[in-house]
């Protein structure tokens, strides 16, 4: 909350004040809520609508294809994001709706200028304001963070290896399989136990937020080491870089996005309710974020053409920051899977795809599960293929039995 924020609240006198998130809270103020039963049926209405919409028709195409560039599924890299801007300010409309059936008046300071379904209620105003800005420190140090990662990656030299593990570098503690303490990915450290000279890594790490008064993020020092458990990594930002400096990059950069400009315009013209009009509001003020990961779909597309490789396997496949390159990918016939990361479940927007998305073949060819629970949500509430699921169990808990019988085998004593 700005300080002009708090001195026009401090200046109505004594009212009744509340907060809906903590960013919001004020001196006295109450916290904000809507019953668990009403936040579910939010979800799954918010859900509902933002795949209604990717499904709507404009003229021969739906929205959703009108936003595949070439190849790059624009509008699934950014649904997850449209679903909880919609979800939240659903929720948050909710919760605003009992103030104005008991209040007189009701002011909302937040950073949307709509409230969807509240507009015609004449004893509501919202007032947009500015955020708190972004750190300019926390930038430098990202770009240095960005720019070393760029010298330390794997040279641009031809990739030899037949399969690709494309993860975020992220590292906790955890035990190795004799038992000992390490700083490792809980996610893949198993992993890469049994995998050989095949094998090769592709890594980025996760660009944290630059508002003021976030924590810093944590580099660790494998983020800067050109191999991992001795398997050979290259760097997401480093292959960025290099097609930065290629003309054939941009030719091709600056003509999809004039087909972005184009698919926007057709998209920013149709008549929408409230709800509609919020996503395409989203998809608007996510422009830059498209053109980023259009650029870097077509910078993956170039290497995966000069590097044929087998297969390519990510954690988090339907995150725009993997998706991106997964499609880049798929350009190149190259087949493409997924590993699960997390719980998933029918309202998980990273899962939920439409029977369009399925005859589009828009999800990775195979997805790894930890078990059939999970393959029976993806069958029947996500409209997976049944031929695109595989259960194989869960590294970070089938290891568990192996690493206790490993350290009971050290401790016993032979006399």
């Amino acid at each position: 909350m700005s300080d002009s924020e708090k001195h026009e609240i401090q200046s109505y006198g004594v009212v009744d004040l509340y907060h809906y998130s903590d960013e919001y809270k004020f001196v006295n103020s109450q916290s904000l809520s809507v019953f668990d039963e009403v936040q579910k049926k939010i979800s799954l209405e918010a859900k509902q609508i933002v795949n209604s919409f990717a499904d709507r028709r404009v003229g021969e195409n739906s929205v959703s294809e009108l936003l595949n560039i070439s190849g790059a599924h624009i509008w699934h890299y950014h649904r997850f994001r449209i679903y909880y801007a919609l979800r939240n300010i659903l929720t948050l409309g909710a919760a605003i709706e009992g103030l104005l059936d008991s209040h007189q008046k009701v002011i909302c300071f937040g950073n949307e200028k709509r409230i969807p379904g509240l507009s015609r209620r004449d004893n509501l105003e919202v007032k947009a304001g500015r955020n708190d800005g972004k750190s300019r420190i926390a930038q430098v140090k990202y770009l240095l963070h960005f720019f070393k990662r760029v010298v330390t990656g794997s040279s641009f030299g031809k990739l030899h290896s037949k399969h690709v593990l494309l993860f975020s570098e992220k590292y906790m503690p955890m035990l190795d399989l004799k038992g000992n303490k390490i700083d490792g990915n809980p996610f893949i450290e198993y992993l890469l136990d049994v995998v050989d000279d095949n094998f090769a890594l592709l890594t980025d790490t996760t660009m944290q937020t630059f508002k003021k008064g976030s924590p810093p993020s944590v580099n660790h020092g494998n983020n800067y080491k050109n191999r991992y458990r001795g398997v050979r990594k290259y760097h997401v930002e480093r292959i960025m870089v290099q097609n930065f400096f290629s003309l054939q990059t941009f030719r091709v950069f600056f003509q999809r996005n004039a087909e972005l400009n184009e698919s926007m315009k057709l998209i920013s013209s149709l008549k929408v309710g409230d709800n509609e009009a919020f996503i395409v509001l989203q998809l608007r003020l996510l422009i830059p974020s498209s053109r980023y990961f259009l650029f870097k779909n077509i910078a993956f597309t170039r290497y995966f053409a000069f590097h044929k490789i087998s297969t390519i396997t990510a954690l988090d496949e339907n995150s725009a920051n993997y998706k991106s390159i997964l499609d880049a990918a798929s350009n190149c016939s190259i087949p493409t899977a997924g590993i699960q990361h997390g719980s998933i479940y029918g309202e998980h927007m990273a899962y939920a795809y439409t029977q369009h998305d399925r005859d589009k073949q828009v999800m990775v060819d195979k997805t790894f599960l930890w078990g059939s629970h999970w393959a029976h949500i993806l069958l029947n509430d996500c409209c997976y293929p049944a031929e695109n699921l595989e259960v194989c169990g869960q590294l970070r808990t089938d290891v568990i039995p192996f690493i206790e019988r490993k350290k009971r085998d050290e401790k016993r004593v032979i006399i």
